[in-house]
């Protein structure tokens, strides 16, 4: 065996139930001159995969004791991990150790390290990891300025993002749908409808597959922005070009319909649906409930997750179903109504989902007190 095919043995063994541990033991019965770049970096990255960032740091910590330099690829990967699991403190800690081995950031690694400022809320040394990028001569690309864009964003600032997504806009030989779908959503976060158009109308100049591809993005956004006839167009747009239907797709005007209360056009693209045999999605689901908790109609709703938990219990990998919104709306509603034999129900039909902490039981409810509701809810947002 070659030592690429270890590390290609130690990254299968970790895909097996109960594999890394397995993983663990073949590496250390390798011989010294078996332990190389290779093999290392393999355990490496299923540490990082598992975010087991505690062991990964020691490990490249024996890697320096063996003389081994770890790939930049296997360095992002370890920055990624400690973002991951809210981390961002040791991010620049570890930029420094890349630099203890003698390779420079590249790309990748400056844009984790401005996430990781972001998450500690120094805008200031966001700014200064763009600053280093020039002086390192390392070209931002459409990602950096699109996580640059996403940042200024959740923090309040859309007069910069809106700066970053024009850096997009400029740059030359753009075809990447991404770049687009990026730019289409962002603008649509900005509230800027003018920003979400003037992208969609550059994609005329694209190729149809990339046009094609960023349709769900403009619904999303004409959605989120209220602009009704410009969602009722593109969506109508959006049939003719496209034999195969995407629940996502639907999902979008669904949720615009049950919003604006239009209910004759919900029931009509429902029968539609079926008639077609596309399968809702969970997000369907959460989007009917969540629809009939606002309008006090309980019993439907809990038949619609009655629904999901069949589906998502024959599924081998789990959905969170349903989500946070819908969860404490039924919660909302069973305070209100002091309904106790629908939360029964609830906890009943969701006993054994991901929705739920598992401290939580329907019996809790019996009286439904508004603190002990108050204290649930609590709960299942963290």
């Amino acid at each position: 065996m070659s030592n690429t095919d270890r590390a290609m043995h130690i990254d299968l063994l970790s895909k097996t139930k109960g594999g890394l541990v397995k993983a663990e033991r073949y590496f250390n019965g390798l011989k010294t001159p078996e332990k190389t770049a290779e093999t290392f970096g393999a355990l490496l990255n299923c540490y990082c995969f598992k975010c087991m960032t505690g062991k990964a740091v020691d490990l490249v910590e024996m890697m320096k004791e063996f003389g081994i330099t770890p790939t930049a690829w296997n360095m992002n990967h370890l920055l990624f991990s400690h973002l991951k699991v809210g981390q961002p403190e040791k991010v620049s800690l570890l930029v420094q150790l890349m630099d203890d081995f003698g390779f420079a950031p590249d790309l990748y690694t400056y844009n984790h390290l401005m996430v990781s400022y972001a998450d500690l809320k120094d805008y200031d040394g966001v700014e200064k990891v763009l600053e280093q990028m020039s002086a390192s001569k390392v070209k931002p690309n459409w990602c950096t300025y699109g996580t640059l864009a996403r940042i200024y964003i959740k923090a309040g600032f859309d007069a910069k993002a809106t700066e970053a997504l024009e850096s997009i806009e400029r740059m030359e030989s753009l075809h990447d749908p991404g770049a687009f779908k990026t730019l289409i959503t962002l603008y649509g976060q900005t509230n800027s409808l003018s920003g979400v158009y003037r992208v969609w109308e550059s994609l005329n100049s694209m190729p149809s597959n990339v046009r094609n591809e960023c349709y769900l993005s403009l619904l999303i956004s004409l959605a989120k922005l209220g602009d009704v006839d410009g969602l009722e167009k593109y969506f109508n747009e959006w049939k003719k070009s496209h034999s195969k239907h995407d629940m996502r797709v639907y999902d979008v005007i669904l949720k615009s319909y049950l919003d604006r209360g239009m209910l004759d056009k919900a029931e009509l693209l429902s029968k539609f649906l079926i008639k077609k045999q596309v399968k809702p999605t969970f997000k369907t689901l959460c989007t009917y409930m969540n629809f009939y908790l606002k309008k006090g109609q309980t019993d439907i709703a809990l038949q619609h997750l009655e629904q999901g938990a069949t589906k998502l219990k024959e599924r081998k990998y789990k959905d969170w179903f349903p989500d946070e919104e819908t969860v404490n709306l039924f919660l909302k509603s069973f305070e209100d109504k002091k309904d106790t034999a629908s939360a029964q129900k609830f906890f009943k039909i969701t006993k054994g989902l991901n929705c739920l902490d598992s401290k939580i039981s329907y019996s809790d409810y019996s009286l439904l007190p508004s603190d002990l509701v108050k204290r649930k809810t609590q709960k299942v947002n963290e």
